[in-house]
Parts: structure tokens; C-alpha cells; sequence
């Protein structure tokens, strides 16, 4: 269910991406460059079902993760912002690109 090599070898091939104490961000411009990575992470072993939630800037949540929950943090303005939180309690996955570590 883990990233081969863990979260440390993730965040040193990826060392200029968002994270926080729980999560691991990875932004993608387009839909097609979302899934080619997606079937890279398969492709070594990365259980996407338990360690990834998906989420678009405009529409939220599309794939979720247990333990992640998007929400809205701009409700009240023209374009959404959606951010990503982890519930340490359900730490159900160790992963990165999204899931609880």
C-alpha cells in the first residue's frame, strides 16, 4: 500500500511539492497527465485506492481516500479553493501523492 522506498524516497524525486505534517500535494495541468501518473504509481506497486484522493480546483473531490477530506475554504468567493485535510485518527493508509503518512 506504500509508496516503494516510502515517502522520503517520493519527496526527494519530488522535492518542490506541497506538504504538510500529514499530507503530500501533487498538481497536475492536465486531466491526461493525472492519469499517466496515476498508472506510473500502479505500475511500481502504488495501491491508488488507499493512498491517493483526487480533487479538481473547481469541482473538489472526484476520487476520495480514506482519512482525506477536501473541503471548500472559499465558499463565499467566485472560484472555489479547495484543500485537502487528513484525519490522523483514521490513518488507514501510508502513502504519498495525497495519503496520510
Amino acid at each position: 500500500r506504500t509508496y516503494p522506498g516510502g515517502v522520503n524516497k517520493f519527496l526527494r524525486m519530488h522535492p518542490d511539492i506541497p506538504q504538510d505534517a500529514h499530507l503530500v500535494g501533487v498538481l497536475y495541468m492536465s486531466g491526461s497527465e493525472l492519469a499517466e501518473e496515476m498508472n506510473r504509481l500502479k505500475s511500481i506497486g502504488f495501491d491508488c485506492e488507499q493512498g491517493l484522493a483526487v480533487a479538481d480546483m473547481m469541482l473538489g473531490e472526484l476520487e476520495g481516500c480514506p482519512g482525506i477530506e477536501f473541503y471548500n475554504k472559499s465558499e463565499n468567493e467566485l472560484f472555489p479553493r479547495w484543500v485537502a485535510r487528513c484525519y490522523p485518527e483514521l490513518k488507514l493508509v501510508h502513502g504519498a501523492n495525497g495519503g496520510c503518512k
